[in-house]
């Protein structure tokens, strides 16, 4: 089968440098899927991904760990040596 990609920005746009960040959102967890709500700063300042940083609120990888949900930092000097951070909850933690 043929594998898609898709990706919706939010409008209007909000920047947060300090505070706290609520989302609530249905994860589809058919097969094959990798649903993501994350944020990358709205100026790359430091440079093209990931010099500027990304911050993976949720991120569930269906089919796989479709009851986990996980959150990753993304940071370094180019994608091909980029580092993150991650950790992850379960359904079972009460999200």
């Amino acid at each position: 089968g043929k594998f898609r990609s898709g990706r919706v920005d939010a409008k209007p746009q909000y920047a947060v440098k300090y505070g706290r960040v609520e989302v609530r959102a249905q994860m589809p967890s058919q097969r094959l899927t990798w649903p993501a709500i994350w944020m990358i700063p709205p100026k790359t300042v430091y440079g093209p991904w990931p010099r500027s940083g990304e911050i993976d609120i949720a991120e569930v990888r269906g089919g796989v760990e479709s009851n986990t949900v996980f959150g990753t930092i993304h940071f370094g000097m180019d994608w091909m040596s980029h580092k993150y951070i991650e950790g992850d909850r379960t359904a079972a933690d009460d999200l």
